[in-house]
C-alpha cells in the first residue's frame, strides 16, 4: 500500500477512535470506516482485490504527490 494513503487512513481511523471515546478492540471497524470514508470523499479509490489508489493529489496542499 502507498505510505500516503495508509497514513491518511491512519489518521483518519485514529480520529474516528477518538469521537467514540476510544474504545479497545475495535481497530478493524475504524479502520474500514476510515476507507470507506475516504473513498467516498474521493480521497482514494477502491480497485478490484481491495487495492487501495490515490489521484495523485494531496487534497489538504491541492498540489500533486502531496509535496
Amino acid at each position: 500500500m502507498d505510505p500516503a494513503v495508509e497514513e491518511r487512513i491512519r489518521a483518519r481511523a485514529y480520529e474516528i477512535w477518538e469521537e467514540e471515546g476510544r474504545p479497545a478492540g475495535r481497530d478493524v471497524e475504524h479502520w474500514i470506516r476510515a476507507v470507506l470514508e475516504l473513498a467516498r470523499d474521493g480521497n482514494i479509490r477502491l480497485m478490484p482485490g481491495g487495492v487501495l489508489q490515490t489521484d495523485g493529489v494531496d487534497r489538504d496542499h491541492r498540489r500533486p504527490g502531496g509535496s
